[in-house]
């Protein structure tokens, strides 16, 4: 029946069926096209909010970091307009005293008294001015450090951040279940935890990415245990020759000075013997046993190479009681409890502490800063802001490859990187200096 319906048709009804047929596929055809480009427009709207939502919130971020820096810049110009206005003053009573003390010298010089009671009183006087100079001097470097940590490009800064955070989430090389890597039969690769801090001494300004994670961290906190040993000298040192200088004060060449017999005496001698032998890295453990150090010695070989056996003997000489009082103190809560653990941002309180005791001036600050800056292993961070100087103590054990760096700049800063990509090696190396020239675009970005 059909074949005879179709032998009926002509030519041209023939042609215009297909036609039809032709025309109908066409419409299906772009029908499911014009649906997938709509579907796919859509996602990309998608997509496209959810990135400007979230730039938006970064940039309203730093745009209140920019509000309320101005508030803090006005109430410092404030500060320094009235600390002028003080200074006036003084400078005028000053002159005032002087035309007083020269009138005595010319008509009562025998005013013997009154002409000491005005010199007193000019001198006071002086100090104060003296004071008020360095108060003004002070507010100023502070109004022209806040000027230009906040003369950024805010949409710069938000990429920047992006970057950043996208080079946590999902720019780091894979861990492999054991395996070194991917090439290796039957690897799984995972994910790694990554933990980062930094922290601007100046200002303040802080960014941190997992920073309450808690890794396997006793290499860097060998830093923060040497600082309160070396700390420990230093007050007793400085109490020493403050008792010296008043005895002296008090008699003179006669003054009798007692024998300096610290609690924390750096000049002890440790002899390395068999019993004191430990795994793990430095330098000692390849030594002949007899060889000996001091304390002062053992503290640096610590701070340099990590040495186990030197961290051993200091442990049992000194304890780590100084440490989890510092870490309770400061609220480093990882610490505290155990001397192994930390957190990046635990890490980061301890880090401050370090960059304090380093600057302070303190009998053995220049020692510590000195080891820290020539401490091995800088292809981490160290690498990653080149040329500028770094002190650091790296960690590299099960569970932990770690960096944590004062970085000097015209701004200094400080950077915390805690990762468990034990395994090491040029991919874990090459990463972990990405992120620190990343953050120090972004530091840099602060004072344009």
């Amino acid at each position: 029946m059909k074949l005879n319906f179709l032998r009926k048709m002509t030519r041209n009804e023939k042609a215009a069926c297909l036609v039809c047929v032709i025309l109908f596929l066409l419409f299906i055809s772009a029908s499911v096209l014009a649906a997938f480009l709509f579907g796919m427009l859509n996602r990309s709207e998608n997509n496209f909010s959810d990135y400007r939502k979230k730039t938006d919130i970064e940039l309203s971020d730093h745009e209140k970091a920019g509000m309320d820096a101005k508030k803090e810049l006005a109430a410092m110009r404030n500060s320094l307009e009235l600390a002028e206005k003080n200074r006036e003053q003084l400078e005028g009573r000053i002159a005032g005293l002087e035309t007083e003390i020269k009138n005595l010298e010319k008509g009562f010089g025998d005013a013997d008294g009154l002409y000491a009671s005005l010199n007193s009183r000019l001198e006071e006087l002086k100090k104060q001015l003296s004071e008020k100079e360095a108060e003004i001097s002070g507010l100023k470097n502070q109004i022209v450090s806040f000027g230009k940590s906040y003369n950024i490009d805010l949409n710069s800064q938000a990429e920047l951040l992006n970057r950043l955070d996208e080079m946590i989430k999902s720019g780091a090389p894979l861990n492999y279940s054991g395996a070194a890597n991917s090439n290796t039969a039957g690897a799984v690769g995972v994910y790694p935890k990554i933990s980062l801090l930094y922290k601007d001494i100046d200002t303040g300004y802080t960014y941190s990415d997992n920073a309450d994670t808690v890794f396997p961290a006793e290499g860097t906190l060998k830093a923060a245990f040497a600082m309160t040993v070396l700390s420990a000298a230093s007050d007793e040192k400085a109490a020493y020759d403050k008792k010296c200088a008043e005895l002296i004060a008090k008699n003179g060449a006669n003054a009798v000075l007692p024998e300096f017999r610290p609690e924390y005496d750096l000049n002890t001698v440790f002899t390395y013997t068999a019993d004191k032998a430990v795994t793990g890295e430095g330098v000692i453990k390849d030594e002949e046993f007899g060889v000996e150090y001091t304390h002062l010695e053992l503290l640096r070989l610590l701070l340099v190479y990590g040495d186990c056996v030197a961290y051993e003997e200091l442990k049992s000489a000194y304890g780590t009681a100084m440490l989890r009082d510092l870490s309770k103190k400061i609220g480093a809560d990882t610490v505290r409890f155990n001397v192994k653990d930390a957190s990046a941002g635990d890490i980061g309180k301890l880090l401050r502490k370090i960059y304090e005791f380093t600057e302070s001036g303190a009998e053995y600050a220049g020692f510590m800063k000195e080891a820290m800056m020539s401490s091995l292993h800088t292809v981490m961070i160290g690498q990653g802001v080149s040329p500028k100087k770094i002190a650091h103590k790296y960690c590299w054990e099960t569970g932990g490859y770690h960096d944590m760096a004062i970085v000097y700049d015209e701004h200094p800063y400080l950077l915390v990187i805690m990762t468990d990509m034990d395994a090491g090696g040029n991919e874990a190396n090459s990463y972990i200096q990405k992120l620190a020239s990343l953050v120090d675009g972004i530091h840099g970005n602060f004072y344009g």
